[in-house]
C-alpha cells in the first residue's frame, strides 16, 4: 500500500472539499436556491423569509437594513420597530402620516382619510380631509353647533352657543340658545325670559286667573283674557242663585260675577193681590231683596209671580174692577173722578155708571143703587136741574117729577090771587 503524505496544504484543502461534497450527497446535486418560505434567513433576506426587497416586509422585532424591509416602515438599529403616532411614517391604521385611523390624532386638511372621524374638520371627501365650511353638515372650525355660530350664521333656539351673538334669539345661557318671546315652547328652560306659558315664551309667568300669553297678535305678552271668555276653564259657574262666578272671565284678570239685575230668586205671588218681587244680584256677589208690590186693580199671575198689567177677563182683575179693552177699570158703582177710570166709560155723580146718565133729573149714586142710572125721586133736585119759575108761571116748580123731568106746578095751584 502506498503511503500518503498530508504535508502539502493544497492537498489538505482538496481533502476537506471532498469530505464536504460527500456530506452533501457526494457532490452529485447543486444546493437549492433561497426562497421566501424556506424558514431560513438566506439570500437577500434581512430576517427569516422577509425583507431584502424580495420577500414580504418583516414584522416588528425582526431584522432590517432599510425602512422598506419593515411592515411598520420603521427600521431602527437593524430591527423593525412597531408603528407609533410620532414616527413620521404612515403606518399601522393611520390614514395620513402619524394621524387618523382612530389611534392617532385626527388629520389636518389635505391629509388622507377613510372616515370623517379621521379628520380634524370632520369632513372626509374622496379620501382627503377637507377644510371646515358653514354648509358641510359638521360642527367644525369656529362653529358652536353644526354649521352655525362662530363665523357662521346664528344658531336656532336650543342649539349650542358660546355668546349671545351665536344665537338667532340673541340670548345664550349656559351654552344654549334660548328662545325669544312669542316663540313656541314646552318648558321654561327653553325661553330667554325663563317663562313658558300657553305654549309660547312669555314676558312673565302669566298663570294668574284669566291671564293669557298667546292671544292673536299679542303672543309673548301677558294679557287679561277678554271678558266673556274662559279658554282655560278657570272660572266655575256657581249659578245665578249665588250671584257669584258666572263661568267666564271679567276682562280684568278675574272671574266675572253675575251682572247687576240677574235674578237670584224668582218672583212669587203673595196671594191674589200682591207680588213678592224677584231678588236680583248687585254685581258684587250679593243677592238683594226685591221687596213686595201691591197689584192694585189687577191680580197676581201665578205663572210669573208678578202682578198682571193687562187683563183678558174678570179673573185677571181684583174685586171692584172689571176688564175693559184689556185693562182693569173701576166696576159700576165704584167712586170715580173721570170717565177713563170706569170700565163702563161713564163717571157720573162721582161713581162709575152703567150709562152716561146726564139727562134732566137722572142720578147714578142713589143709596142702594150706585152705578145704576135712575130718575131723581119726586120733589128732589140734587143737581139743581129744575129752576123754580114761580107759581104765577104755572111752570117748573124747582123739583123733579120722578120721571126724568122737572115737575110743573100742580093743578089747583094758585097762579094769581083773587081780587
Amino acid at each position: 500500500m502506498a503511503r500518503i503524505t498530508f504535508g502539502a496544504p493544497w492537498l489538505l484543502g482538496a481533502l476537506a472539499l471532498a469530505v464536504a461534497l460527500a456530506a452533501c450527497g457526494g457532490g452529485s446535486d447543486p444546493a437549492p436556491a433561497p426562497t421566501c418560505d424556506d424558514t431560513v434567513k438566506n439570500g437577500a433576506e434581512t430576517g427569516v423569509d422577509c425583507g431584502g426587497g424580495t420577500c414580504q416586509r418583516c414584522d416588528d422585532g425582526l431584522g432590517c437594513v432599510l425602512a422598506t424591509d419593515c411592515t411598520s416602515g420603521v427600521c431602527a438599529g437593524g430591527t423593525c420597530r412597531a408603528a407609533t403616532c410620532d414616527d413620521a411614517v404612515k403606518n399601522g391604521a393611520e390614514t395620513g402620516v402619524d394621524c387618523g385611523g382612530g389611534t392617532c390624532l385626527r388629520c389636518g386638511d389635505g391629509l388622507g382619510c377613510a372616515l370623517a372621524t379621521d379628520c380634524t374638520s370632520g369632513v372626509c371627501d374622496t379620501g382627503t380631509c377637507r377644510a371646515a365650511a358653514c354648509g358641510d353638515g359638521v360642527r367644525n372650525g369656529a362653529e358652536t353647533d353644526v354649521d352655525c355660530g362662530g363665523l357662521c350664521g346664528p344658531c336656532q333656539d336650543g342649539r349650542t352657543c358660546a355668546a349671545d351673538g351665536d344665537c338667532r334669539s340673541g340670548t345664550c345661557r349656559a351654552g344654549r340658545c334660548l328662545a325669544a318671546a312669542a316663540t313656541a315652547c314646552s318648558a321654561d328652560a327653553e325661553c330667554a325670559s325663563g317663562f313658558c306659558t300657553d305654549g309660547v315664551c312669555c314676558e312673565a309667568r302669566c298663570d294668574g286667573p284669566c291671564e293669557q300669553c298667546n292671544q292673536a297678535g299679542r303672543a309673548g305678552l301677558c294679557d287679561p283674557v277678554p271678558g266673556g271668555a274662559d279658554p282655560d276653564q278657570e272660572c266655575a259657574d256657581q249659578g245665578p242663585a249665588s250671584c257669584g262666578q258666572s263661568g267666564v272671565c271679567s276682562g280684568q284678570r278675574t272671574c266675572a260675577l253675575y251682572a247687576p239685575g240677574t235674578t237670584c230668586l224668582a218672583a212669587s205671588c203673595g196671594g191674589a193681590t200682591s207680588s213678592t218681587l224677584a231678588d236680583t244680584c248687585d254685581g258684587l256677589g250679593a243677592c238683594v231683596d226685591g221687596g213686595t208690590s201691591v197689584c192694585a186693580a189687577y191680580t197676581c199671575d201665578g205663572a210669573t209671580g208678578l202682578c198682571r198689567t193687562t187683563c183678558a177677563g174678570a179673573g185677571d182683575c181684583q174685586v171692584g174692577f172689571a176688564c175693559a179693552g184689556g185693562a182693569c177699570k173701576e166696576a159700576p158703582g165704584s167712586a170715580c173722578a173721570f170717565d177713563g177710570e170706569c170700565a163702563s166709560g161713564f163717571c157720573t155723580d162721582g161713581v162709575c155708571c152703567e150709562a152716561r146718565c146726564g139727562g134732566t133729573c137722572e142720578q147714578c149714586g142713589a143709596a142702594g143703587r150706585r152705578g145704576f142710572c135712575d130718575p131723581v125721586p119726586v120733589a128732589q133736585d140734587p143737581d139743581d136741574d129744575c129752576a123754580d119759575q114761580g107759581a104765577a108761571s104755572c111752570g117748573l116748580n124747582g123739583s123733579c117729577s120722578g120721571a126724568r123731568a122737572c115737575a110743573l106746578y100742580p093743578a089747583g095751584a094758585t097762579c094769581a090771587a083773587a081780587v
